[in-house]
């Protein structure tokens, strides 16, 4: 279908609005480029003008001393053609001694001497330059003239005063002429473009969008053709037609994680950023008892915590809330039939396009059963280690492969040691076995780490920090391997027997006796 702006499908009104989005703008930058080329000229007017009378005045008393001061009858005639030239004010040149003007634009000043012409001034500045032989440059701004006195001949002066708002009159009038010009090409280079935009591109866009408003339903992946043109308008056409189909695609990706949130074992919800409830998975259904219905607009921890609930971590849940910002805690929670549950939350804020809060997200675990079983291990260990206690025994742990040892406090305390006294190495355990006793229990370790038996005991002594030595019963397990078998970890107790070895000493003392 070619796409005519007249043609029928198109609304006029239509045009004309797009119309006027499209040239007015250009006809703002047009004034714009015409105010900034009148204050360039401006500028450059101001810039150039003061140097333009400079150059006159000093171009003009360069001529002067060009001629030949014995030529009278010349240098008159050359001052009196300057004298018709507008812009200069006054001529004059001295020479002699004493000095006397020779030749000016003013008939009575010819013949007098200089002291007897009576503008202080122009005499004054002629004395100067004719004893430091160097051009003087004056400007009367109050006046509008600029007043140049160079050196003449040997003992002279030529001083030219130049009328700056005549020069500058000329000036401004070249510069008005210059500035109409580049105003009357950037017009016809403006309208042109304008006529040429109203007629190529801007009926050929709303056309086209006319065109793209109709085919707009058809979203089902069928070829989506908008016209015959071979240039921009095709390509801007297939861009529109790729965007459509990258917001099918945009549509099915969400259709696809709505569809993930709804299958998921876990508890989806989605709130305001007031917190409000707006969403909920069937997997808060399921966790919590509570459908949609029951929850939309309400805040979750207004209907799901109970007085159980650690006060701290809903603080410091709502204090991140608050900021904008997500957080991961664990809470317990009470189900709509009365059971409590553990929840591990992650929650993250969600923003718009602009980066405004628009709510939060929360993802939650039902993790009853992995903090009932923490709960349970943490009272098991409390009790092994009330059993430990109670029963004056010692522990160790050894990592086989680095060498470390992990020793409790009373198995410090049995050799008279404080906790942290004694360097946690293998090295230090050996350094303290009597060494009557370190072959035997070597061999005990090996049979144990080479898997011969299931348990490590042996009887030995260890050398206490008074110097003396303690019996100890030493039993333990190897209870990692890595995947060749060899040892990786062992850990083991010290039990102090050493009344028990000294009450059999005796009585195998007793009965050798008997």
């Amino acid at each position: 279908m070619p796409l005519d702006p007249n043609h029928a499908l198109l609304p006029r009104r239509k045009f004309r609005s797009l119309e006027r989005k499209v040239i007015a703008p250009l006809v703002v930058v047009f004034l714009i480029v015409s105010a900034l080329t009148v204050a360039a000229m401006s500028m450059v007017y101001a810039t150039h003008r003061s140097q333009r009378a400079a150059d006159e005045a000093r171009s003009l008393a360069r001529s002067i001393v060009q001629l030949r001061m014995d030529q009278q009858n010349e240098l008159s005639r050359y001052i009196a053609g300057i004298a018709k030239d507008v812009p200069v004010h006054l001529v004059v040149i001295v020479a002699g001694t004493p000095p006397k003007v020779v030749a000016s634009t003013r008939d009575a000043w010819v013949g007098l001497p200089l002291s007897e012409i009576q503008e202080p001034g122009v005499v004054g500045n002629i004395k100067r330059v004719i004893s430091t032989k160097k051009d003087v440059v004056v400007e009367y701004a109050a006046v509008g003239t600029r007043e140049h006195i160079t050196p003449y001949g040997v003992d002279g002066a030529a001083l030219v005063l130049v009328d700056t708002v005549l020069v500058n009159r000329d000036m401004w009038y070249a510069a008005m002429q210059q500035g109409i010009v580049a105003l009357a090409g950037i017009a016809s280079f403006g309208i042109a473009t304008t006529l040429l935009l109203r007629r190529r591109v801007t009926g050929r866009i709303s056309a086209l969008s006319s065109s793209v408003e109709q085919d707009a339903t058809n979203i089902d992946g069928s070829a989506h053709r908008v016209g015959c043109f071979d240039d921009e308008i095709t390509v801007l056409a297939e861009n529109i037609e790729g965007s459509l189909a990258r917001e099918r695609s945009s549509f099915a990706e969400l259709e696809r994680l709505a569809l993930v949130a709804r299958k998921t074992t876990n508890a989806v919800v989605i709130t305001d950023a007031k917190r409000r409830t707006l969403w909920v998975n069937d997997g808060f259904t399921r966790i919590t008892g509570y459908t949609l219905d029951e929850v939309v607009g309400r805040v979750p921890g207004d209907v799901l915590q109970s007085t159980n609930t650690a006060k701290e971590t809903v603080q410091r849940m709502r204090k991140a809330l608050e900021l904008g910002e997500g957080c991961r805690v664990e809470l317990l929670n009470r189900a709509k039939d009365g059971r409590e549950y553990w929840l591990d939350i992650e929650i993250q804020p969600l923003h718009d396009a602009a980066g405004v809060l628009t709510g939060f997200m929360a993802i939650e675990s039902d993790i009853t059963v992995a903090v009932r079983a923490r709960e349970s291990i943490a009272q098991s260990e409390r009790q092994q280690k009330l059993i430990v206690v109670g029963a004056n025994i010692g522990t160790w742990d050894w990592n086989v492969a680095t060498g470390e040892v992990g020793f409790n406090e009373r198995w410090c305390r049995m050799l008279g040691y404080a906790p942290g006294e004694l360097e946690p190495t293998v090295r230090t355990w050996m350094r303290l076995v009597h060494p009557d006793d370190r072959a035997r229990i070597t061999g005990v370790l090996k049979a144990h780490f080479d898997g011969k038996t299931d348990f490590c005991r042996c009887e030995h002594r260890l050398r206490h920090k008074n110097g003396s030595f303690i019996w100890v019963h030493d039993a333990g397990k190897v209870y990692e391997r890595d995947a060749q078998g060899k040892p990786l970890r062992m850990s083991g107790v010290h039990l102090d027997i050493s009344e028990r070895r000294l009450a059999d000493e005796r009585f195998e003392s007793a009965v050798r006796g008997s």
